[in-house]
């Protein structure tokens, strides 16, 4: 239950009453997180090393570009052009501290105090929180067996974002088909929205190439595209990325520079080394193996010791499975009696203004938990 804290501004006390996260990151079934164990931080830290010195006295001080800094957002611009189909020049790049920082950002920029944002329901527990710390109101979209369903959804008065993870949409792991993508483009065209497509883990897909990208799709310059190094790399590295249409990209910089003062340029040049040479899709290479084999493990262990009980989502691709369950069950108890035994269930984030909720359901990550402590955690 929430309670008044003398001091606290209305707003201050809707964010602290809010959603947190989860508090552990292994295990199982700890949704959202990469298995930090694997990564080559042997070469990380000689990369990081080389930057940070008395001979890299520049990479030591505040950033002169708020945007980042430009060799790394040379090499994101490169891999995202080649991996996700993306349209972009570095100059539409902009390096951000955490996906939070870049959702806050978009929501100062592009809407104001009272204006409001269609999100996914259900949908990352992170984005009503920052979204409202910026004054927009988030409202529930309609999520069906295609992903958002703007058709259906009803438009809040002063909508002027749209959230959305179309290439797998959290947490239900559906994937949004052409047809569906080319109709919220001219939807969103047609009522003046500007689209966030959080792209959160796309390089994680197991059967096939990964789909393009929806801001490849985009004529009208209205899809920002929102990237994180959390799955590629460690979820500590806080580093993530936009790719702003050219129009707004030079506002963006200075605003970027103006609110958050960025710096951890040693970092940003270490991570642009990182994927110059080639240790970067290297690594997605490796971990994309090994999640795919995590994954199979986790279905195979779910058919056999629970069977029919629960639908899993189908989409061979991410960190997690959405496991719907066949009964009544209060999730929330189960999801506490699940953490008498050392098991973490992820729970469903939905936005007050849901139509309805969906069945019960469950979220189960694979990403922190090896393939041998699987079973025992079915």
């Amino acid at each position: 239950v929430q309670r008044h804290v003398p001091g606290l501004s209305t707003r201050g006390e809707t964010i602290a009453g809010g959603a947190a996260g989860l508090g552990q990151h292994t295990g199982a079934f700890v949704p959202g997180v990469a298995d930090a164990s694997l990564f080559p931080f042997h070469l990380w830290r000689r990369l990081v090393s080389r930057h940070l010195g008395k001979s890299n006295l520049a990479l030591s001080g505040y950033a002169k570009d708020g945007a980042g800094f430009l060799p790394l957002r040379e090499a994101i611009a490169s891999y995202l052009r080649l991996a996700r189909a993306v349209v972009c020049e570095p100059e539409q790049v902009i390096v951000t501290a955490g996906t939070h920082q870049s959702v806050d950002l978009c929501a100062r920029m592009l809407a104001g105090a009272g204006d409001a944002a269609l999100v996914e329901s259900p949908c990352h527990w992170a984005f009503p929180p920052v979204l409202g710390a910026a004054g927009v109101r988030a409202h529930a979209a309609v999520v069906d067996e295609q992903g958002l369903d703007l058709a259906a959804s009803k438009l809040p008065r002063r909508a002027r974002l749209l959230i959305t993870s179309p290439s797998h949409q959290y947490p239900t792991g559906v994937v949004m088909p052409l047809a569906r993508r080319l109709e919220l483009l001219q939807a969103a065209r047609a009522r003046g929205l500007w689209v966030l497509e959080d792209d959160y883990d796309s390089e994680f897909r197991y059967d096939g190439a990964p789909i393009p990208s929806l801001q490849g799709l985009d004529a009208d310059g209205r899809v920002i595209y929102l990237g994180t190094f959390s799955k590629t790399m460690f979820a500590g590295l806080r580093m993530s990325y936009m790719v702003v249409p050219p129009q707004v990209a030079e506002p963006f910089s200075r605003a970027c520079a103006s609110i958050y003062r960025p710096g951890q340029l040693h970092l940003q040049a270490a991570l642009a080394d990182f994927m110059a040479d080639g240790h970067f899709s290297h690594n997605i290479k490796r971990m994309r193996t090994e999640y795919a084999g995590r994954q199979i493990v986790l279905r195979e262990a779910m058919a056999a010791r629970v069977g029919d009980q629960v639908q899993l989502s189908q989409a061979r691709a991410g960190l997690h499975v959405y496991a719907r369950l066949g009964r009544k069950v209060s999730v929330p108890r189960l999801a506490e009696a699940a953490r008498d035994e050392g098991i973490v269930l992820g729970q469903p984030h939905y936005l007050p203004d849901a139509a309805r909720a969906a069945a019960p359901a469950v979220v189960l990550g694979y990403g922190g938990v090896p393939c041998e402590r699987i079973d025992d955690g079915v």
